[in-house]
């Protein structure tokens, strides 16, 4: 059985791409507002261009991939992202790739090298899934994935309907990492995810090592037993080969590649069929709903309109999920199926256990010192075991 799994249904997931802070704000009534968090976030303006005011969305660092995750996962993975990773906001680009395309394309990533050298970790020597499963369900890492079934909150267990959006999705994760690649990602990852999607909440290296242990369901203590990711050995001729695939699907447009990968900008002629369609013969294919494809009709019929800046910062807040612990102007903040999991000081009430509010923050907090919250320092609430992540 998994053990990091549905919580009666919170994170059920549906075929379409999962940008949270539209599912949660926008997706009951269609709006250009929902349209633009989705222009940005499913990486539209990466391809066509345009001001969404809004923080870049871009994909995960390349560089070294091949020894992040199994082999077989990424073919699958970049056959069709969605097949392994529900909810996921990439779309399909090389769905009618062949197997030696694909692996040509594998080969290429292996090729590319990081811009800094990186240092290898110290070997793993003990693992406490347990210790994982207390620190995953109350670090605050729930606020946007799906509690743990066999977390027991002090108040109980909540209902299936006190979860008001869906949690993001892991897929398979056996399939996709080991023990040491899993723990280096949740240690860090805006190593990968520069975009800051998905933050770095502050820990050291065991605590990452135990919750990948406890994600893993890793059986045992000794790290040692763990199966490895086999680093592929790049081939030449496989590169060039798999380098020109990547070029001709325009990956560089999401991804940071080098220059001779480079994707040009392609202009939105209307705002009527192509990717917005279910069925198109060109370009990504993203399984848009009924909500989603609206909403950004609405936003492309006026995409050239500035967003305010109070738009901007109040869909910025939702890119990046602030909202999902944080409440602002009556919007956000944690949900009844998730408010369990926030802990601290009980004898403090809601202020002893739930981040701040941030309606008006900007009037009482100077500016150099919320940049340094967010930047990981002068953390204030030390009774919060909810720790505030950074962003990049």
């Amino acid at each position: 059985m998994l053990r990091v799994a549905i919580l009666l249904g919170a994170a059920a997931l549906g075929a379409e791409p999962l940008v949270t802070g539209f599912e949660r704000f926008h997706a009951a009534t269609p709006t250009a507002e929902g349209g633009r968090l989705l222009y940005n976030e499913l990486g539209c303006v990466n391809c066509h261009g345009g001001d969404t005011g809004l923080p870049a969305m871009h994909g995960p660092a390349l560089a070294m991939v091949t020894q992040r995750v199994r082999s077989e996962w990424l073919r699958k993975f970049i056959v069709n992202p969605a097949s392994v990773h529900p909810g996921a906001v990439m779309p399909q680009v090389l769905a009618k790739a062949d197997a030696q395309t694909l692996v040509a394309i594998e080969h290429y990533l292996a090729s590319l090298k990081p811009k800094a050298a990186t240092k290898a970790a110290a070997k793993i020597m003990h693992v406490n899934g347990a210790r994982g499963g207390e620190l995953f369900n109350t670090l605050g890492c729930v606020a946007c994935h799906a509690p743990g079934k066999d977390f027991i909150p002090a108040e109980g267990v909540p209902k299936a309907s006190e979860f008001t959006h869906r949690s993001v999705g892991f897929g398979d994760l056996k399939a996709k990492y080991s023990l040491d690649s899993l723990g280096a990602y949740i240690l860090d990852p805006l190593k990968v995810r520069t975009d800051g999607r998905m933050p770095k909440i502050v820990m050291d290296r065991q605590d990452s090592i135990d919750i990948a242990g406890y994600l893993l369901e890793f059986q045992g203590s000794d790290g040692r037993m763990d199966t490895p990711v086999v680093a592929l050995t790049e081939d030449k001729s496989l590169a060039i080969a798999g380098r020109k695939a990547v070029v001709a699907a325009r990956c560089a447009a999401c991804h940071e590649l080098p220059k001779d990968a480079a994707a040009k900008p392609v202009v939105l002629k209307m705002a009527e069929g192509g990717c917005l369609e279910a069925d198109h013969a060109k370009g990504p294919r993203y399984q848009l709903s009924e909500e989603q494809r609206a909403s950004l009709k609405l936003f492309l019929a006026k995409k050239d309109e500035v967003a305010s800046p109070k738009l901007a910062a109040e869909l910025t807040l939702q890119a990046l999920n602030c909202v999902a612990c944080h409440e602002r102007d009556g919007k956000g903040g944690p949900d009844a199926g998730r408010k369990p999991y926030f802990q601290g000081d009980h004898n403090l009430g809601d202020t002893g256990r739930y981040p701040p509010p941030l309606t008006g923050v900007g009037g009482k907090l100077r500016p150099e010192w919320l940049a340094k919250v967010l930047a990981g320092e002068n953390r204030v609430r030390p009774y919060l075991k909810t720790k505030m992540p950074q962003y990049g």
